[in-house]
This record gives structure tokens, C-alpha cells and sequence, in this order.
């Protein structure tokens, strides 16, 4: 059998490798539908050599991104147009936050009725992280009690929500010993400290597995603790699981030991793939939990559990010892039960890191002195009566300060939708990444994502850099849109 690079002497040799040619090729393709043939012929091109059902996948994930690939190629930019590689938020001073007030302030008072032990441990599991600090202040609770409350809820309803991947008990009981003696002796690390977390199971942390949610890695242990799980100890905070997320954190809902559940109705999944994490925040399994995103998996499985799912501007936060899907696009955040408990995780996790190059440091600080009436928030006008969207009626109530602004016109000027632009990066970049499972032929059995994997050894560099261009101007267009508003 004639190798990739015998084959392309061949037909370099005898002209095939023309421009000419190939502009043939391409246009005698174009007028071909995508089939398991013309995938077949494709191999040599990407030196793989798949199987019938690989080949079925890869046609299905073609059709998806070849209507969008047909819009996106006759796209002319200025030969000056950057690719959108690397994002620098805020880099111009008319595009800063307003600066009218981000100082600290003290932390809201709680009521009364919030200082006391609640009376049931139903109600204690769904406590807010300053209410469970209060209590742990107050000798009320002590960290080894909380922790073993959460450990036993996670195993009561685990069965049912399919949300754990692996338990900690060991790791955990001992952090909230030392959480306990620290916060006896005064040593108070900040509001996280003694409150037991879950952290999707694509961070690694070292004596524990990492499986990505592929059964093939249930035994697999990375010895890297990840930059989230070092700066939550150093804060303070119990890790007591590692959750559940879908194969290869995205892509179909099922992992290795099937679906993850919605907690509130469990005949439903709960949608992908920082799963685990939204359950066990949501059904009050954890204090707070960490997951991650590219394009989706902390605000959709948050939405669907009814929990508060916080993305993070890329960057923010840290992806040392994290699974990369995407390299410029993976986000890190906290999902938790209410706004307040994800502004205090955030405080504690983000930050610049040596080990991460896109990690950086901005001010952040929570809460903020703001006054909300001087916080501009920008909608688009859809055509209809303004005061009939409960949105904006609610936003009034509130008293912020709204401002009409025009949609970013991604499908207007170039025919495809914004989410569609993530389809060829994610593909491009994850076939990169996970190019050894690939050539190897591994995992075995997994669904979901893996067809990305493989749509991304037959999208061409160009395409590639032709995404990131109209990436470019995606993002100058935002950078002129929040010169006028906050939010």
C-alpha cells in the first residue's frame, strides 16, 4: 500500500499536484452530495483509513458544516484581517467597564433567620455558601458534619441522577478536619473555607481517575492536581466528588454509565456536558461544583437544572490540568444555587497562571459598590411593544439604565448564524487535539464528539483560518457595541 508521502510524490511528479488540478478536483467535488465513496477517496488526504461506520459519521458531520463552508469561502476580507486567534478583551480604553464604582464593600447582611441552623439537613444541603460559612463560623456545624452530609446525599440520589463519577471520602474528610482545626484557631482562609465542592471529571487531581467520561479511563490516574482544584484549597474548600460529564465533554449526553439526569424531573437528561456538576449543585449534593465550557456546557445544563451557571470571560480563569477540547474557546466557572455563591467562587479561582498562556489577571471584585442605576444594559429591539417583554419590564423595575442597540448582523452580512462559526473551529481544534486517540483508533465505542474529532482532519487550514478571520470581526463588532453599554 502506497504512504501518504509516496502518494504525493506520485502526483506531484505527474502534475495532479497542480493548481490546476486541484481546482478541477474541487469543483468536480462541489458537484458531487458528501457519501461514504467520496469520504473513502478522502482518506489518503488526512492519512487515515477509517471504518464503514466512521465513514458514516464523518458524511453526517459534513452535511452539518457544508452549507455553512459554501457561505464562508466566497467571504472576501482585506488582506490586513488578522485571524481571531488570540482574544484580548478590553485592550482599548474606549471599551473599558465604566469606571463608576468596583470597590469592595461589605458583604450583605443575613437575615436573621439565616444564622440559626435550619431545622432540617433537606434545608441545610440547599444553604447559600455565606450561610454555611456563618454556621461554620459559629460552631453550629462543624466541616466534617457538612462534608459527610453531602457525601451521603450524593450516593442517596446518585443511583438515580447518574451524576457521580468518583467519590473522594478519603480527600474530602481530611480537608475539612484541617478546614475545622484552621477556622478553631482563627485561621480564616475566606468564605469558601470548609465548604464542601464537586468538580467535573476532566480535571485531574493526583491519586484520583480521570476518565473524561469514557469507560475506557475508569482506572486512568493523571498525577497533575489542576490549577482550579489548588487555588479552591487554598481557599478553604472540601472536594468531595468528581462529577459526571459526557463523553469527551460534549457531543451526545451519554457517558459510560449512561445519562445523567435532571434532578427536578429525572425522565429528562440534563443536557451536557458539565452534567454532573449542574445536578449535584442543583439537587443540593454539593456546596458549589466546577464545570467548563466552549460553547455551551455551563450555561445549558445549568438552564435545564434550574441552577446559576457563571461563563467566564476566556481567560479568566486557569485550564492547567483541565482536558482541552478547544483551545480558544475553553472557559472554566462555577455553577452553584444562586448569583452570590458563583461571585465568591469566581473570586477565589481566577487569575493569571504560568501553565496557562491565556490565563491573565483583571480587577475583579464581588460584591460591587455599583449603583445599578447607573449600569447600562444594552437590548435589540425586535419589532414588538418593549414593555410586553417580562425582561425588560423586570429591568426597569430594577432601575437600570436601558440602551437600544443593533443586532451584530452575523447571518445578515455573511449568512451564518454566530453558533454556526463555532462548528468548524471546535472541529478543526479538537481533531487536533485528541489526533493521537484518533490514529490510534481509540476509544473504543464512543459516541458523541469523536465525529468532530474526525470532521476536523478534512476541514483544510484555509477553511480553518477563513472561520477565525470572520471571528475577528465578530469581535470588533462587540468591542464597538460595549463602548455604549455594560451589560
Amino acid at each position: 500500500m502506497l504512504t501518504r508521502r509516496r502518494a504525493l510524490e506520485i502526483l506531484a511528479a505527474t502534475g495532479i499536484g497542480t493548481g490546476a488540478f486541484q481546482r478541477a478536483l474541487a469543483a468536480n467535488v462541489a458537484k458531487r452530495p458528501v457519501s461514504l465513496e467520496l469520504v473513502t477517496e478522502a482518506e489518503w488526504v488526512a492519512g487515515l483509513e477509517l471504518t464503514d461506520p466512521q465513514r458514516e459519521t464523518l458524511v453526517n458531520a459534513f452535511k452539518m458544516v457544508q452549507t455553512d463552508l459554501e457561505r464562508v469561502r466566497p467571504i472576501e476580507f482585506g488582506n490586513a484581517l488578522l485571524p481571531g486567534l488570540r482574544f484580548v478583551p478590553l485592550a482599548s480604553p474606549a471599551a473599558l467597564p465604566d469606571p463608576r464604582g468596583y470597590d469592595v464593600k461589605s458583604a450583605p447582611a443575613l437575615d436573621s433567620d439565616l444564622l440559626s441552623r435550619p431545622d432540617s439537613d433537606e434545608d441545610l444541603a440547599f444553604s447559600s455558601i455565606r450561610q454555611l460559612g456563618k454556621l461554620l463560623r459559629n460552631r453550629q456545624i462543624s466541616s466534617v458534619e457538612l462534608t459527610k452530609l453531602y457525601l451521603e446525599r450524593l450516593r442517596r440520589y446518585d443511583p438515580l441522577l447518574k451524576c457521580v463519577v468518583t467519590f473522594m471520602d478519603d480527600l474530602a474528610l481530611k480537608q475539612a478536619e484541617r478546614a475545622d482545626r484552621e477556622l478553631r484557631a482563627k485561621n480564616d482562609r475566606g468564605p469558601l473555607h470548609g465548604i464542601p465542592w464537586g468538580i467535573k471529571d476532566i480535571f485531574s487531581y493526583p491519586g484520583y481517575p480521570t476518565t473524561w467520561g469514557v469507560g475506557q479511563y475508569r482506572d486512568r490516574v493523571i498525577d497533575v492536581k489542576a490549577a482550579v482544584a489548588e487555588r479552591l484549597e487554598n481557599a478553604g474548600a472540601v472536594l468531595v466528588a468528581k462529577l459526571a460529564t459526557n463523553t469527551m465533554a460534549g457531543g451526545s449526553v451519554l457517558w459510560y454509565r449512561g445519562i445523567t439526569r435532571n434532578p427536578w424531573n429525572p425522565r429528562r437528561d440534563a443536557a451536557g456536558s458539565s452534567s454532573g456538576s449542574a445536578v449535584s449543585a442543583a439537587a443540593g449534593l454539593v456546596g458549589f461544583a466546577i464545570g467548563t465550557e466552549t460553547t455551551g456546557s455551563l450555561i445549558g445544563p445549568s438552564v435545564v437544572c434550574g441552577a446559576v451557571g457563571l461563563r467566564p470571560t476566556y481567560g479568566r480563569v486557569s485550564r492547567h490540568g483541565c482536558m482541552q477540547l478547544c483551545w480558544s474557546l475553553d472557559k472554566i466557572g462555577p455553577i452553584c444555587r444562586s448569583v452570590d455563591d458563583c461571585g465568591l467562587v469566581l473570586a477565589a479561582i481566577h487569575g493569571a497562571d504560568p501553565r496557562d498562556p491565556a490565563a491573565v489577571d483583571r480587577p475583579y471584585v464581588w460584591p460591587s459598590s455599583r449603583e445599578i442605576s447607573t449600569i447600562r444594559v444594552g437590548y435589540v429591539a425586535t419589532g414588538r411593544e418593549d414593555g410586553k417583554s417580562d425582561e425588560l419590564r423586570l429591568l426597569r423595575e430594577l432601575g437600570v439604565k436601558l440602551v437600544p442597540v443593533d443586532r451584530l448582523r452575523l447571518k445578515e452580512d455573511f449568512g451564518l448564524p454566530t453558533n454556526h462559526l463555532a462548528t468548524g473551529l471546535v472541529a478543526s481544534e479538537a481533531a487536533a487535539a485528541f489526533e493521537d486517540l484518533t490514529r490510534r483508533g481509540e476509544p473504543k465505542g464512543v459516541k458523541g464528539w469523536p465525529q468532530f474529532f474526525l470532521l476536523g482532519h478534512y476541514l483544510t487550514a484555509v477553511d480553518y483560518l477563513k472561520l477565525n478571520r470572520l471571528r475577528s470581526v465578530i469581535m470588533e463588532r462587540f468591542v464597538k457595541l460595549m463602548k455604549s453599554i455594560d451589560i
